[in-house]
């Protein structure tokens, strides 16, 4: 929705957008050489693989190392004035074509007609993970699961940014390869922090996390949209679940111990968070409530390890 600030790509736009408010087609002669518009052929390389889906995770240096997997997506988009307001557009996408770092990410984006079509010295957008939408709920961070694999694949968001210099003919074939300033190379930068938790009670007891939840000021529901945040106030009978005030909710899978857990503080700065947890103490099957409160700086794309404190509560709105 156009009332959504998509402070993310507005940001990334370092120089000037050209764009053409005709509704007519661009002059090929002009604009692509003269050369009948088909097909645009793009291939560059990501240099770092920063904020890729490959998280390899090393419990002796307590780090987690990035890396490109063959043939995963990496969405590609531009802007087009409309009504006054730029305007997200997903053109396509590239592919990785072998796994390891860097990578060459290759792919075939369809030109599009009038004002739409990206042109010398279109900015593009390049976004991991993949999504036909430019903006809105592809980029959530509900849905997680605690494990380090889910976010890797769906909640490791990351982005680069370049110019489109020139169009270049194919020397065999319909397409035109996309030349972009300064060289085709990329460098992703990420947007999310990832955070191992761990639990213990007020005794030193291991906890076995069911559902976890976080709440806090500048902690943001959507990783380009600073307009939602993750706050939640539980009353005394209020159980967790997503429905609740807006917490950012993990059902943890698989009797995980050590839960990872993706999250964007537009703040950038030391923020108080409240965490509650449904879980058993280890060798119990009795479920209880906790809760807690935890002062950290959560930056993007950086790793965090803690073991967190637990005190056992009644009810969620037992003060702490």
């Amino acid at each position: 929705m156009k009332k959504n600030i998509f402070f993310l790509f507005a940001a990334l736009l370092t120089g000037g957008l050209l764009v053409s408010c005709s509704s007519d087609d661009t002059d090929d002669e002009k604009s692509y050489g003269g050369y009948e518009k088909k097909n645009y052929r793009l291939e560059v390389q990501a240099n770092n693989g920063v904020g890729t889906r490959t998280l390899i995770y090393d419990a002796n240096q307590n780090t987690i190392t990035p890396s490109w997997t063959e043939g995963e997506e990496v969405g590609v988009h531009t802007f087009y004035e409309d009504d006054g307001y730029l305007t997200p557009i997903h053109l396509g996408f590239v592919k990785s074509n072998h796994t390891g770092n860097p990578t060459t990410l290759v792919g075939d984006i369809p030109q599009l007609s009038g004002y739409k079509n990206i042109q010398k010295g279109s900015q593009l957008i390049f976004t991991f993970p993949n999504s036909s939408q430019s903006g809105g709920d592809f980029n959530y961070y509900d849905g997680q699961d605690g494990t380090l694999e889910t976010i890797a694949s769906n909640f490791d968001y990351a982005s680069a940014t370049a110019e489109v210099e020139d169009f270049l003919k194919e020397p065999e074939g319909d397409k035109l390869y996309i030349q972009l300033k300064g060289g085709n190379h990329l460098n992703f930068i990420n947007h999310t922090s990832i955070t191992a938790f761990s639990f213990k009670d007020e005794e030193g007891n291991t906890l076995v996390p069911a559902t976890f939840m976080i709440s806090g000021q500048g902690l943001v529901k959507e990783y380009n949209v600073i307009t939602d945040e993750y706050q939640c106030f539980l009353g005394a009978n209020e159980e967790p679940s997503a429905e609740n005030g807006k917490c950012l909710t993990v059902p943890v899978v698989n009797e995980l111990k050590t839960i990872y857990v993706a999250m964007l503080n537009k703040n950038s700065q030391k923020t108080t968070y409240t965490l509650y947890l449904s879980a058993r103490k280890e060798g119990s099957s009795e479920l209880l409530s906790y809760k807690c409160r935890m002062s950290a700086n959560l930056q993007p794309g950086k790793y965090y390890s803690t073991t967190v404190k637990m005190k056992k509560v009644k009810n969620w709105s037992d003060a702490i």
